[in-house]
């Protein structure tokens, strides 16, 4: 999948995106920013402070990345034939407010 993302990123942004999605894939505890980048390996390696700006600051676009992805799904798992109905449920990816 990465590689058919590829172009909604610059060079760098696609680095840190791939590895992002290898520490979601691979963590086993929080899937935090940061647990996502220690679970990728990179902890020790490069500041996860990369990390946090690739959310912040990096240029791509999240509604074209959603919908590269979706295709990229449907076409690797949905057989041809009639047309699907796509439900998507994020329930399992809890989310944290900051609390000051």
């Amino acid at each position: 999948m990465p590689e058919g993302v590829r172009r909604v990123f610059t060079a760098p942004s696609f680095a840190t995106f791939t590895s992002l999605m290898t520490g979601l894939l691979g963590a086993t505890g929080s899937r935090t920013v940061t647990g996502m980048w220690s679970a990728a390996g990179l902890a020790g390696r490069s500041h996860h402070a990369r990390a946090h700006r690739f959310f912040s600051h990096a240029r791509w676009d999240l509604d074209t990345l959603g919908l590269l992805v979706a295709r990229l799904v449907v076409a690797r798992f949905v057989p041809a034939g009639p047309a699907s109905t796509v439900v998507v449920d994020d329930t399992l990816f809890h989310r944290y407010a900051h609390q000051d």
